[in-house]
């Protein structure tokens, strides 16, 4: 089933499993993937060693320009990409500035995960519930001591006392915090004690049940502080993903950005104000977020999902077929 683009404003959550269960494309489907990327971004997922690392790569490149394609009504090999002198990349087309258009994109094991805004700068940041190196809690949080603020620990400590429980909320936090940092644009030039994040129990607490594997878990309660100083209009989502993985997704104010975005905006529009054109910050609602509905790829939820380009508070799970454009989905499949 092919997503279909809605008018209203465009506030999407795409993820996708990688791992060869979930997705093993067939050498000619690969190349035809490659195909539709730039000479440079072709080289660069070429010279990646591990064929995961490929692959990850890859699918994120295909829901970056599949999920810009709808939008703004392009094939995906039209669309341009581009990235600030802070490393921050966005959409280097003139109705994408115009319209405050921002996407990011993150990956981690099995996941690749998309989020799109025009109503506000987005980042997101998929984030294993483990370290890379088996540890006890403790010993990691000593690793970690400068991440979390006393606030945070003493939130995380109080999740519980096994060290699944303390590790699944001490990366919610991180997933946040990678999140914000990744809208804004400053990444890790921002030390992340300087934030301060303040999450509700039921979200620090894994919440993944077995007969449905992706489950919503966010709150309008999330709110972030820096340096002492709360940041009003953020919004922030929790995904659980699996057992294993959390999704954080952050949606703030265009003025927020660095000055290195906010100059590549201007640029493409003329010294036009970014987001001014676009519709007002939306406020989610506890009932709109709880409802929210997840889908996983049959086809009974892809139906359900076809208008989720514009359902603030979806994430949708979608393969090469669901997003590419209608001519070479099918060549896709014909590639099988």
């Amino acid at each position: 089933t092919q997503m279909r683009h809605n008018t209203s404003t465009c506030s999407l959550r795409w993820c996708a499993r990688v791992s060869d269960d979930a997705w093993k494309p067939t050498p000619d489907q690969y190349e035809l993937l490659l195909s539709v990327q730039s000479h440079e971004e072709r080289q660069r997922i070429e010279t990646l060693l591990k064929i995961d690392d490929s692959k990850r790569s890859l699918m994120g490149r295909i829901m970056l320009q599949s999920s810009a394609a709808m939008v703004l009504d392009k094939s995906p090999s039209e669309i341009q990409f581009g990235r600030t002198k802070g490393k921050k990349p966005y959409i280097k087309e003139k109705e994408a500035a115009k319209r405050g258009l921002n996407a990011n994109v993150s990956h981690h094991g099995p996941w690749v995960a998309l989020g799109m805004d025009e109503k506000g700068l987005v980042g997101v940041d998929v984030s294993a519930t483990t370290p890379q190196r088996p540890m006890k809690a403790d010993a990691f949080f000593l690793v970690m001591a400068t991440a979390l603020t006393k606030n945070e620990w003493a939130a995380v400590r109080g999740a519980g006392t096994r060290d699944e429980l303390l590790f699944h909320a001490f990366f919610v936090f991180w997933a946040l915090k990678e999140a914000y940092t990744k809208a804004i644009g400053i990444g890790l030039a921002l030390p992340f004690r300087r934030l301060e994040f303040s999450v509700p129990e039921s979200i620090l607490c894994p919440c993944v049940k077995a007969d449905h594997p992706l489950r919503f878990a966010g709150d309008t309660d999330i709110q972030v502080s820096l340096d002492g100083r709360r940041k009003p209009g953020w919004e922030f989502e929790v995904y659980a993903l699996d057992e294993g993985h959390v999704l954080g997704v952050a949606v703030g104010p265009h003025d927020m950005a660095v000055e290195s975005y906010k100059a590549a905006m201007s640029a493409l529009v003329d010294e036009e104000p970014v987001g001014h054109k676009t519709a007002q910050h939306r406020t989610v609602t506890a009932e709109n977020t709880r409802q929210s509905p997840i889908e996983t790829g049959n086809d009974k939820a892809a139906e359900q999902s076809t208008d989720a380009i514009s359902g603030a508070g979806s994430l949708v799970m979608v393969t090469p077929e669901s997003i590419l454009p209608e001519r070479l989905a099918m060549q896709y499949q014909r590639c099988a």
